[in-house]
Order: structure tokens, then sequence, then C-alpha cells
């Protein structure tokens, strides 16, 4: 299983607490029964990008399948022209997930129905569950059998398959409260109830799985651990450095995928990742990306009131040392925790700039990082900078608009500034999207090899016919080119700047109980009109081919077209 988030591109300084709730849903609060559990399976990408989650809705069987599969992040398949249902068709979008059901034997090859649209019983919700975890219940006798519920005695006959859950603390039996086994379930009681199944197996396997399969396949895995830790010949006094054999088994598995931006990081290296982006830092205030292709790491922004500026570094430094040692080799996580350090001392850094190399003495500073800012220009439009989509840059956003909309209630243009953003959270960018786009109009397609699932707006679009600039240089990459491309597909904004980065494949970010983390692509996404950006990048409207240290070229564009 995976815990993470989103798709993020490694591209900061500082990074986004995969701890932190998201409660995006307008309709789940920090006050909502379900708050924890919902925003469990939003880090996990397993629920839809949409402004509710409807907690007190039924779930139907499609849905269900959904959430779960997407949760193992499993790959919808494309349906077996030999399929058993006969109420599925291809075209169907909850076809590979009843595909996936079949395959993992959760529903019995006999079924002839699928019932997409028929709601679920907490029981047969618990069933499903048992089998997607592996789960069995082992058949009591009758002096075994005790009373659990109000409901649910101990010749219920259910109580057997009830009372696993109870003995896995999954559930909590009493006596003066009714279970309702029968009863059809919410999406919001499925979401706790995923959530406790979820972190049962966490607890008991140690760590997460990344697919169904993996269940089986982790006894092969042992074996061989235990095999080579028990019987492999060691001279006397040798022993096997266990936490090396574990990470190289790991990186070799990833290594073996051929793929730049799929890696894995150990707690201790990973634990730059889980930085929170937003409060009160000691650094240098420098955004980093990573060129994944050829590690090479480059300044793409600052902090405000930060030295670094201040001493002669510019974006678009590559760093080549720190404090005189060549970090070539050295991965981002392991480069950043070099940079940082406490107020008032300094760290040295070369850098490459074109073909020439420069040196500077750089003081860590308290900082302040804000990563979303808004403003009124030209008396009458909107002013966006967006900086990085974290996993709250959503809610700041509508904040920054609301306090626009209280000086300029109808703006004349709305600017976005997406330069040197280098990406982030997925469903932040969707969710700010969805301000611009029409209702139910394709944001972003995401292409899983055999499976192209569209994304649309679930937003209301109320800024739909407002003209839209948005501002791109050649370092906004991932989540940030998928709103750049959304807004101007999908609601004709005009594109100024530098052809963006081209990043256009999507990770998940999954975090396991040592704090490693494995970063993993997953699928490509498409723009609305089906183009992949993957090496290309976008191409503006209007471009930038000058620049100017004293001029913002960008924003005379935009001055430009508003006259």
């Amino acid at each position: 299983m995976k815990i993470q988030e989103k798709f993020i591109v490694l591209g900061l300084l500082f990074f986004a607490s995969t701890q932190a709730a998201f409660a995006s849903y307008s309709d789940i609060n920090e006050q909502s029964t379900y708050y924890r559990s919902v925003s469990y399976l939003e880090l996990q990408g397993a629920t839809d990008n949409s402004n509710s989650f409807r907690p007190d809705d039924l779930i139907n069987k499609a849905e269900l399948f959904k959430i779960l599969f997407k949760i193992f992040a499993e790959t919808p398949q494309a349906l077996d022209p030999r399929s058993q249902f006969t109420d599925v068709n291809k075209s169907d979008w909850y076809a590979g997930y009843a595909q996936l059901a079949v395959k993992y034997g959760i529903i019995d090859k006999s079924e002839k129905e699928f019932a997409a649209s028929t709601a679920v019983s907490k029981v047969d919700a618990m069933d499903y569950l048992y089998k997607i975890y592996g789960i069995s219940a082992a058949r009591l006798t009758r002096d075994e059998k005790e009373n659990l519920f109000k409901d649910v005695s101990a010749d219920h006959p259910y109580n057997t398959f009830i009372k696993k859950a109870v003995d896995l603390e999954i559930i909590e039996s009493s006596t003066a409260k009714k279970f309702e086994p029968y009863k059809k379930i919410t999406r919001g009681e499925f979401a706790d109830l995923l959530f406790k199944f979820d972190q049962w197996y966490t607890n008991e396997s140690g760590g997460k799985i990344q697919t169904i399969s993996s269940i089986h396949k982790a006894d092969i895995l042992a074996s061989i651990w235990d095999k080579i830790l028990g019987s492999f010949y060691l001279k006397d006094g040798e022993k096997i450095d266990e936490e090396a054999l574990y990470q190289a088994a790991i990186k070799g598995m990833v290594a073996s995928l051929n793929d730049p931006y799929s890696t894995f990081l150990s707690g201790n290296s990973s634990t730059e990742l889980t930085d929170t982006l937003s409060g009160d830092f000691e650094g240098i205030g420098v955004y980093l990306m990573e060129d994944e292709i050829t590690k090479k790491i480059h300044i793409t922004d600052f902090v405000p009131g930060t030295n670094a500026s201040e001493v002669g570094l510019l974006v678009g430094d590559q760093i080549e040392e720190v404090n005189d040692e060549d970090i070539a080799g050295l991965s981002y996580a392991e480069i950043v925790k070099k940079i940082k350090g406490p107020a008032g001392t300094t760290v040295k850094l070369k850098v490459r700039r074109g073909t020439q190399s420069f040196t500077y003495e750089v003081q860590r500073r308290a900082l302040k990082l804000v990563l979303q800012t808004g403003k009124i220009i030209y008396d009458d439009v909107w002013y966006i900078d967006i900086n990085l989509f974290t996993d709250v840059s959503y809610v700041d956003v509508n904040i920054i608009m609301k306090d626009l909309a209280s000086q300029v209630a109808n703006p004349k243009a709305i600017v976005i500034d997406l330069r040197s953003n280098s990406g982030g959270y997925l469903n932040s960018a969707i969710s700010i999207a969805g301000h611009f786009i029409p209702n139910n109009q394709t944001i972003v397609q995401l292409d899983y090899g055999s499976f192209i699932e569209e994304i649309q707006n679930g937003g209301s679009g109320e800024y739909v016919d407002i003209p839209l600039y948005v501002l791109i240089d050649k370092y906004s990459a991932s989540a940030s080119e998928i709103l750049a491309a959304a807004l101007n597909e999908a609601a004709d904004a005009v594109l100024i700047g530098q052809k963006s980065f081209g990043k256009g494949t999507a990770q998940q970010i999954n975090q396991y109980w040592d704090g490693s983390i494995l970063k993993l692509t997953i699928a490509q996404w498409l723009t609305p009109d089906g183009n992949t950006i993957q090496g290309f990048g976008l191409e503006p409207d209007i471009k930038i081919t000058q620049s100017s240290k004293t001029v913002d070229l960008w924003m005379v564009e935009v001055e430009r077209l508003l006259k």
C-alpha cells in the first residue's frame, strides 16, 4: 500500500508534510466524523477531485471498487472480451475496476452481473476487504462464539465473520450498540472502514504493499531474506549488514525499471522530503530543482529576505560544490541537508553559470516561507502567484481569491504566475483549475498504459468568463504544467513566457513506517486535448525571448494585452 501523495516534483529546499490532512472537500472539515479517514484516502490518491466527498451518500459497487483499487495503486485493466458480466460494457468507466475484481478473486467468476449502481451492505464491504487484504476467518465452535453487538449474538450467522474484525481490532464490539451488518454502507463509513483495514495491515506487516499480488510475493521475498541471513557462508566473525542488504534489494528493483523519475530514499535521506512547506525556517532560502535525468541541481527562485540573492547567486545557477565538497553522486536530499543549517551560520556554494564557475559565502537566516500571494494590479486585475502546489495550496488560493474579490468583485482579468513552480500535489492544481474551467469539462487525462482516466472539473468554474493570463518559464514543471495546459486548452487562457520544463509523467510518493520513500512513475499525463508534453514542454502563446534585470518582461506583455 502507499502513503503519500499525490504526484510531486522534487523541486524545493523545503517539502510538504505527508501527514497533513487535505480537508479540501466542502463537506469534510476537522469536526467531521470522517475527517481523518477521508484525508488519509485523499493523500493516497484514492478519492476523486471534486468539491464535495458526499460522506452520507450510499456507496455503490462501482465507486467502492474504484476507491479500493486506487488505494492499492492498481491500474484499471481493459475489459476482457470474454467478460463474465452481462451488464458491463468496455466503454463503462468502471469496466477496468470490474475486471480487477475478477482478477484478484474478490468477485466470484460465477457471478454474471456486476451491478455497478447497487448499494453495498456493511458485511459485503467487509467481505471485499477481507479478500483484498488476504484475511480469512477461522471457523469457531459454538462454545467459542460470543455476543458481539446488540444485534450480533453468538448465534448470528455472521458472528465468526464479524468477530475476526473485532479480534484484529479493526472494529470494537459493544453489546450495548447495534452493528447493523445488513445496512447499506455510506461513502464516509466505507472510508472509515478502509482506513482501519489499511492501518491494521500496516501495523501487522511493518510496512506497506504496492499491489494486491504483493501479499503473496512478499512470502517469497521473506523466504529469500531468511535463507540469506541463516545459510549464507560467512567466515568466523563476519556478519551480514542487514541494512545494506535491504537497501540493495529495493534499490535494485527500482533501478531495473530504468526510469529516472522512479527512486527510493532510505529513512535517513528522506527526512528532507517531509519538512513542512509553511511556517518558519532556518536556511539560505533558495528554491531548487533537480533535473532527474541529468541529476543536476539548479536554483529556480529565492525566498524574499534571504542572503542568497544579495550575494550574487542567480536563477539558473547549477550547484557544483557545497563547503568545498563535490556533490556529484549525492542524492538530492543529501545535498539539501548539507545546504541547510542554523541561522547565523554560513555555507559556501560553488555554482556553474554557463562556462564559468563562481563561489559564494551565503549566510543562513530565519525565514518565513510564503508559497502563494495575491494582489490587485492595474486597479482592476487580480494577480495570483503560486510557487508550489502543497496539500493546502487550494485552501490558501481560495483565501487569496476571497480577499481579492473583496477589493475588486469583477476583475477585468486574472493573472496566474507559475514561473519557477516546480510542481507538487496534483489534487491542488486540479482543484485550483476548477475555478476557471466549465463544470464537468476535462482538466487532465492520466494514461496508465492500457487505460486512460479523464479527470473532470467538479468545481463551479465561476471565473470562466474572465480573461486569463498564465505566466510560465523553463522551470514551470509537472503540476504547474498540468494547470497551465488545462487553463490554456479548456479556459482559453493565454500562456506567456518560455517553453516549460516538459515533465509529463506522474509520480506517486509512497512513505513507509521507517521513513523511507518510494517515488514511482505510475502514469503519463495528457492535456485536456490529449497532448503529451513529456520532453517537449508547453509552448507559450506569447514568447519571451529576451532578458532584463530591471523589467519584468512577462508583465510588460500582460499590460500590452490589457490595453
